[in-house]
């Protein structure tokens, strides 16, 4: 009994410790040709912005699958979960349009160049 208990409670801890998300910043990460390095590996998880808030990068393997641009908030700003699925969102977390969002939110929108040109390859 002893035994099966313990191969459980080592099961249940290696699922979880296997679930965790890794997360990074983007001073950790390197951009190549369209994908994200960590310590010269493609790299599956998050990589934050620096200040931890501002914007997070979903990446499996290296290959970028998600974006979320985040309001002072904390309230998601735009997200991109495909190329087809940009959506944009006011401070109180209503989903407006792309133009309202460049016209109400003009410094966060001005970011948006900046790390695309990151994600292209610009920081090696």
């Amino acid at each position: 009994m002893y035994m099966k208990c313990s191969a459980f409670v080592a099961a249940v801890v290696l699922l979880l410790v296997g679930c965790v998300e890794k997360k990074t910043t983007i001073s950790q990460a390197v951009f190549k040709d369209s994908k994200v390095y960590v310590d010269n590996a493609p790299f599956t998880g998050e990589v934050w912005s620096d200040d931890g808030m501002t914007w997070c990068l979903e990446s499996e393997a290296g290959e970028m699958v998600g974006f979320t641009l985040y309001h002072s908030n904390e309230n998601k700003a735009l997200t991109l979960s495909s190329p087809d699925s940009l959506k944009a969102f006011s401070e109180n977390g209503v989903e407006i349009s792309l133009d309202s969002f460049n016209n109400a939110y003009k410094s966060l929108a001005q970011e948006i160049p900046e790390l695309a040109g990151l994600i292209k390859g610009s920081k090696e």
